[in-house]
């Protein structure tokens, strides 16, 4: 009998999430569940948000309990203005300034 892993969770989290690291897109989630699984609380950053997708399925999938610190080059903050726990910053990582 299969029993679902956290693999499998973070999986079928980014299929309800907007991001390209699910199965189908980059497929991700199967290397990155390794990582992720072993860290309570975890820290963590995320270079171009695009959407949000990504960020959305990481809170998701520590359930909020997570500090996520979001950097693109455009102002994405609106996004997240209701997450307490997600940071963002505007940084064009192309400028010496």
């Amino acid at each position: 009998m299969h029993t679902k892993t956290n693999m499998d969770k973070l999986s079928e989290i980014a299929k309800t999430k907007d991001t390209d690291k699910k199965i189908g897109e980059h497929g991700y989630t199967k290397w990155y569940e390794p990582f992720f699984a072993k860290y309570k609380k975890p820290k963590i950053l995320e270079i171009g948000v695009f959407n949000g997708g990504s960020i959305y399925m990481y809170n998701d999938y520590y359930n909020g309990d997570c500090e996520i610190w979001c950097v693109d080059i455009y102002d994405k903050s609106n996004l997240f203005k209701d997450m307490p726990n997600v940071h963002f910053v505007k940084l064009d990582q192309s400028s010496r300034n």
